[in-house]
């Protein structure tokens, strides 16, 4: 589960289009990697008031922060709300 606010991790680079989807919205993201992708994830979330989250990619895979900063993963990239009521 991830948090919308804090930072971690290093940046690395990379050239590929990545789009965010969220709430039926599809966020770009290209030319962002590592830590500016985290952050830019982030925002996102903020921006459409979710605190608490999961990450999926194109693999339906749920990823972590640092799997993102390393670049471990398939985009695009969807922000799911994390439901607490049926954790």
């Amino acid at each position: 589960m991830w948090n919308s606010n804090g930072s971690q991790g290093q940046s690395t680079s990379t050239t590929e289009s990545l789009k965010i989807k969220c709430n039926g919205n599809e966020i770009d993201a290209t030319g962002l990697s590592g830590i500016s992708l985290s952050e830019k994830i982030k925002q996102v979330a903020r921006d459409y008031q979710i605190g608490k989250f999961d990450i999926y990619d194109a693999c339906n895979r749920v990823i972590n922060p640092s799997e993102i900063e390393r670049g471990e993963f398939t985009g695009p990239l969807t922000i799911i709300r994390f439901n607490s009521a049926a954790a």
